[in-house]
């Protein structure tokens, strides 16, 4: 996509004020557009001025950069006859092979696959490079048996894509969670399902910066283990 309606990020423009993307070798802080939009007051930096002269920090979406995506989905689905019963698995899969974007004008084009995201423009975008879900299901008579695993790919800290070279921002490592369940239906018309979800208790992987709370809560269970129960009736 091409001059995608973005916000930019600004912590893209301290760093290219900082050199990191070789765009101010000379590290000049007055007449480089980027280093006049940090606002700076004792001595540190307290916000950024967006090209439209706005207060700081308030950037408006706008249309400028870049945005290329690519990936595949994967589907595989296996069902065969079991004793008493029939046994079923389900393989969903996801790669990410790129995930770049250009926030605007002489900033450079990041790419982010394998990136776990942090507090800013880039929330809730985190982009690991492998996810995939496995689930297997085995009925007999009139009960359900089913469990799933979900896995996520370690990650790099998307800082440390935006900083090169900074060597602090460290990233997550790969998580794992196995929910299981049962369901019984009984005449005809009544499902009883009893489950838990994250059966081993995962805790979500923490990092800094991060999104909230330590941890990235859109991609991972924050609740721990946990019971449900649920009853169904048709007519």
């Amino acid at each position: 996509i091409d001059d995608p309606i973005i916000t930019p990020n600004v912590n893209l423009f301290i760093a290219d004020c900082y050199n990191y993307y070789g765009n101010n070798p000379n590290f000049l802080d007055n007449g480089f557009a980027n280093c006049e939009a940090v606002q700076r007051g004792g001595g540190d930096i307290f916000g950024i001025r967006n090209p439209d002269n706005q207060p700081s920090g308030n950037y408006r979406a706008t249309n400028g950069g870049k945005i290329k995506n690519s990936g595949f989905d994967y589907a595989l689905a296996w069902t065969t006859d079991a004793p008493g019963g029939v046994f079923s698995l389900q393989w969903l899969l996801q790669y990410t092979i790129e995930a770049k974007q250009s926030d605007g004008e002489g900033l450079p084009t990041i790419d982010y696959a394998g990136t776990i995201a942090y507090f800013g423009a880039d929330l809730g975008q985190s982009f690991p490079e492998w996810k995939w879900n496995l689930t297997g299901a085995y009925s007999w008579r009139d009960f359900l048996f089913d469990g799933r695993i979900r896995w996520i790919d370690s990650m790099d800290n998307r800082a440390a894509v935006q900083y090169p070279g900074e060597t602090s921002l460290t990233g997550v490592g790969s998580a794992t969670y196995v929910d299981i369940g049962t369901s019984w239906t009984f005449a005809t018309n009544y499902t009883l399902r009893l489950g838990i979800n994250n059966l081993f208790d995962e805790d979500p992987q923490e990092y800094a910066p991060n999104v909230q709370s330590g941890t990235d809560p859109s991609l991972y269970d924050i609740v721990g283990r946990r019971y449900h129960f649920s009853f169904r009736a048709t007519f």
